[in-house]
């Protein structure tokens, strides 16, 4: 199984999915589960599955057929004999063709599509495209925010707690993307590998995060996640537990924490940023913070 997901915002669209196939007791091993095609500089299909490999394949390699493509990952090029349509006869017929295989030969498997027309994308800046579900006969559309495959409930829930709360921007979207397949990889066994995060603009740019970029918000949010631990414990602790938490020292090492995630995420946004583990200035600070909140709770006295 996968996570794939999809995340729109009024600048385009951000498209998830883990890199890991796997066979039950069996073996996993990496894999592209982006697929994607774009032709005679006027169409641009994105896709991504969950289920059945075999089945996704499949499915695309029917789908590419329409434009003359042999259903490898990745077509460029003028393919002549072509119609120009709109992205929503696009979606039409794709959806045609979907309902069609997985009739025949019984197929269940979860399809995200993003359809673009990149005619006129630099002279008009107002590319339309569909984005969309497809699974087994049904089709719906994507408005907001969607994700399937596994663990899709934990998705579902960080999404809705999240997302839900206010307005995204691409830039906040595609780390969110990356948040959420780093929380599903590490609960589910079956997700692993590359996360792959791409996103696609209303002017007709698409770009894929790096991995450098990845690695990067991984350890961020592993730092941060660990350094809000104690929050829940703190707000609903009992008399005796709250002399432990000593309030200033745990409240000034998040703020500490989070000054410096801040500052650590412009720097590599900005490609200013070496490439060592976030802890390795961090700790540093957190232990100094701790010395000094320590030898104010201690009467002189006794040091």
């Amino acid at each position: 199984m996968t996570l794939i997901g999809a995340i729109r915002c009024s600048e385009g669209v951000v498209i998830l999915a883990d890199g890991q196939e796997t066979i039950a007791d069996y073996g996993k091993w990496a894999v592209n589960k982006i697929k994607s095609a774009e032709i005679n500089g006027a169409l641009r299909v994105v896709m991504t599955g969950c289920g059945d490999a075999d089945g996704i394949d499949m499915i695309w390699g029917k789908v590419s057929n329409m434009w003359g493509g042999n259903g490898s990952d990745w077509t460029s090029g003028f393919i002549a004999g072509v119609q120009q349509q709109t992205p929503t006869e696009w979606r039409q017929q794709i959806s045609d063709v979907v309902r069609k295989t997985a009739k025949e030969c019984d197929l269940n498997v979860g399809l995200f599509w993003v359809v673009q027309d990149i005619s006129g994308a630099i002279q008009s800046k107002d590319c339309p495209f569909e984005v969309f579900r497809t699974c087994g006969l049904t089709e719906n559309n994507i408005s907001r925010f969607q994700f399937d495959g596994n663990p899709v409930l934990l998705a579902k829930y960080l999404s809705d707690f999240y997302l839900k709360q206010g307005v995204w921007g691409l830039a906040e979207a595609k780390v969110f993307a990356a948040y959420i397949l780093w929380e599903c990889k590490e609960y589910d066994p079956t997700v692993g590998k590359q996360s792959d995060v791409v996103t696609i603009t209303r002017d007709g740019a698409v770009s894929r995060m790096p991995y450098e970029e990845l690695s990067y918000w991984e350890d961020h949010f592993k730092v941060l996640k660990r350094e809000m631990s104690f929050i829940p414990m703190f707000t609903f602790a009992g008399t005796g537990m709250q002399e432990s938490y000593r309030k200033q020292d745990c409240l000034g090492r998040l703020v500490l924490t989070l000054r410096h995630l801040i500052a650590e995420q412009e720097k590599m946004r900005a490609g200013k940023r070496e490439n060592f583990p976030i802890d390795k200035n961090l700790i540093p600070k957190i232990r100094k913070h701790t010395e000094k909140a320590m030898k104010k709770t201690i009467p002189a006295s006794d040091l």
